[in-house]
């Protein structure tokens, strides 16, 4: 994490790619560190510009099979959440070009719903921050329609409700 002319200068040099190899390789149980710090500087990155989200999301697409299984299906949860937090992330940061991309080729809302589904504390707060950013950027750039969607498309409504019975249905004493 540094300034936005310093994230260039790492980009520039060509840490993405080396970045994604590292984040995406099939390390020992005891390395799995290296892979949750190379997605925690994914994130960083694209938390910078426009452009620098844009520069991982386009070096990362052929590895974002990986990285959505890995966001779904790896054994370590702390992996999982740092990997989710480079598209949430970009949400926020990312041409909608690209986050549209995420939405339609990889169905990443369909990966988020399973997230929610998995029921991990750690996640989940990631997961629903990750909602948030894309419907604020599908209200934004005239999609929303189309990610509610995709959300009961996936029963990721379904998700949010019972997420929220379990959390027992209110807000706190006296709401109602």
């Amino acid at each position: 994490s540094g300034t936005e002319e310093q994230t260039q200068h790492m980009i520039d040099a060509g840490v993405v790619p080396a970045l994604g190899h590292l984040a995406t390789m099939n390390l020992p149980r005891n390395y799995q560190n290296i892979r949750r710090e190379a997605y925690w500087a994914l994130s960083n990155i694209t938390a910078g510009t426009e452009a620098q989200a844009n520069a991982v999301l386009e070096a990362l697409a052929a590895k974002l099979p990986a990285i959505m299984d890995a966001i779904t299906h790896d054994e370590d949860v702390e992996l999982r959440k740092e990997a989710l937090v480079v598209f949430t992330n970009a949400f926020s940061t990312a041409s909608w070009h690209h986050i549209d991309h995420l939405m339609e080729t990889f169905q990443f809302v369909r990966v988020l719903c399973e997230v929610l589904r998995l029921c991990q504390m750690e996640t989940i707060p990631v997961a629903l921050e990750a909602i948030h950013r894309l419907l604020e950027r599908a209200e934004q750039e005239g999609h929303l329609g189309r990610f509610i969607d995709a959300l009961a498309e996936h029963d990721g409504f379904e998700m949010l409700g019972q997420l929220q019975s379990l959390r027992g249905g209110t807000d706190g004493p006296g709401s109602g």
